[in-house]
């Protein structure tokens, strides 16, 4: 099975954004609420105390997501092969990646997750590596839905996390 998919900027933001909420929410929030019950003796109220919390979890939040964002933007200037035209091959072994500048190979057993949000379909691997397959480079619904469930059948074989919003079973 093939796939060619086009990554663009916007490609490149919504999807750093969303696996950094993913890959990174669980540590700030714990981080924070640690550093927070670390100092005893500060709150009186259980409401302020909470408040804090969810204060210093926001703020930290955004600071690390803003970081993320402009690193990724940065990079991507730079490094040739992050945006333009992607040619996957997936086999029943492997996943390759072709650009014009690199080839990438996966073995599925090195896959993490893959997810559906925001009219993509994300691909995470073990090493924080990942690939943005945007919905508008499929050329039917029914050619995604194959597609998904293509995957769906890999996950169930290589025992990784399969989430999606499309109904296709």
């Amino acid at each position: 099975m093939t796939h060619t998919t086009y990554l663009t900027k916007q490609d490149l933001m919504i999807g750093i954004l969303i696996l950094y909420i993913f890959n990174s929410f669980n540590i700030v929030f714990v981080l924070s609420y640690l550093a927070v019950w670390a100092i005893p003796g500060l709150y009186t109220s259980i409401f302020v105390y909470l408040k804090s919390i969810f204060f210093a979890l926001f703020g930290i939040f955004l600071l690390l997501s803003l970081f993320a964002l402009i690193y990724s933007l940065y990079v991507s200037m730079f490094k040739k092969g992050i945006l333009g035209k992607h040619l996957f091959k997936f086999t029943d072994k492997e996943i390759v990646e072709k650009t014009d500048y690199n080839d990438t190979l996966h073995q599925y057993q090195s896959i993490k997750r893959v997810f559906t949000r925001y009219k993509s379909i994300y691909i995470v691997f073990d090493n924080n590596q990942a690939h943005i397959l945007p919905y508008r480079d499929f050329k039917t619904k029914d050619e995604k839905i194959v597609f998904l469930k293509f995957l769906y059948e890999k996950s169930k074989e290589y025992d990784f996390i399969f989430k999606s919003n499309i109904e296709f079973e």
